[in-house]
């Protein structure tokens, strides 16, 4: 006999033996709970092939490389001082290594805020009006047909800074007549806010970088004749280290703490009579991480916890401050997809599994059928 007739010697290890269709009746109920079954196994299915698909992420922890302390990291910020005018707002950032750089300017952006919230404009220095005048005459000499092409480009984009040097953009001693354009933009920016956007870059050690108008202290007098300076503020986004790292681990981890300052309001209250105006502070735990991908990309990051207290009377000209500290434990997120000798285990589980227990279903079905049929004609 052939392969699959019933005289072959490998018939007797036949173990899915087929019954002649005399020996079976279809019915309702089967028919009902087959149908049932294949939705379920359907179901089922997709959903394995969904977990799949799916990238397991796992993480471990292990101490940082002693070599990365002197590793610059980039800090994104995105924030709103609601009654800190542009003229007088200056971002300053000092660390344990003696870095003290006031008024940090490059790829540092103001933008002018009105007291109900709307965007009046961009806000640029004087010493980078400066700056960009400058450049602008050395491109006319060297090139006349391009000075006016760099010179708009720097006001725009403030040239081809590309946020690396920041370090070397402090205020130094300003001129009579700096000083009077100085005033001149204080007098215009009354009541107004201001907010900065940007990115500097910082060793990994212990520092801050605060934002206050400790650049301009004498205009303050002509922007607050009460005395009281308030830096009420927002946080529209904070975070360390690549834009592109931060959304792919966020996309992943949904624990990840990337950017957990991201929509936090502060508004400060006024000082009793005679009481100093209050201060916040900042403090973020900064955590290393890194996260390679299925396909074996990785991205370097840093992940952080933040907490916040409000102080009185401890700075002479009212601030923001972050302070923030690197942690020595780094954080690995590794993504690993599922071997496919898994999947298909559990896909045969699924299949099998509720063809067993729909089997025995239906058969319960039936013969409680027949049971209550035969009665109810006795």
């Amino acid at each position: 006999m052939g392969l699959f007739g019933g005289g072959s010697r490998i018939s007797r290890f036949d173990m899915y033996r087929s019954l002649p269709k005399d020996l079976s009746e279809p019915t309702s109920i089967g028919g009902s709970v087959s149908l049932f079954a294949m939705a379920l196994m359907s179901y089922l299915f997709l959903s394995e092939l969904w977990a799949y698909l799916t990238p397991t992420v796992t993480s471990t922890l292990h101490v940082s490389n002693a070599a990365d302390t002197f590793d610059m990291v980039t800090i994104h910020f995105n924030l709103t001082m609601h009654r800190l005018p542009c003229v007088v707002t200056s971002l300053d950032h000092q660390d344990v290594m003696g870095a003290h750089t006031m008024d940090m300017h490059g790829s540092v952006h103001k933008v002018r805020m009105a007291a109900d919230g709307s965007v009046i404009g961009p806000y640029v220095q004087h010493e980078e009006r400066a700056e960009i005048a400058a450049a602008a005459a050395a491109a006319a000499v060297a090139a006349p047909g391009a000075a006016a092409v760099d010179a708009k480009a720097d006001a725009h984009g403030h040239g081809h800074d590309n946020g690396h040097s920041t370090h070397g953009h402090g205020h130094g001693a300003a001129t009579p007549k700096m000083s009077a354009l100085f005033a001149q933009d204080a007098a215009a920016q009354v009541g107004e806010g201001c907010r900065l956007e940007g990115s500097i870059q910082v060793k990994k050690v212990p520092g801050n970088f605060h934002v206050s108008a400790h650049a301009h202290a004498d205009l303050l007098p002509r922007l607050f004749p009460s005395g009281f300076m308030d830096v009420s503020h927002s946080v529209h986004s904070l975070w360390f280290g690549e834009e592109e790292a931060g959304r792919t681990v966020r996309d992943h981890v949904a624990s990840a703490q990337v950017d957990p300052l991201r929509g936090a309001a502060n508004q400060l209250p006024a000082p009793a009579r005679g009481q100093p105006a209050h201060s916040l502070e900042y403090f973020l735990e900064v955590v290393p991480t890194k996260f390679v991908e299925a396909g074996g990309r990785t991205h370097h990051l840093h992940q952080f916890v933040a907490h916040k207290t409000s102080v009185q009377g401890r700075y002479p000209i009212p601030a923001v401050y972050f302070r923030f500290n690197f942690s020595p434990i780094a954080v690995v997120f590794e993504a690993a997809g599922k071997p496919f000798s898994h999947f298909f285990v559990q896909v045969c589980a699924i299949v099998g599994g509720v063809f067993t227990v729909l089997g025995l279903v239906t058969s319960w079905l039936n013969t409680s059928y027949r049971v209550i049929v035969s009665k109810k004609f006795t």
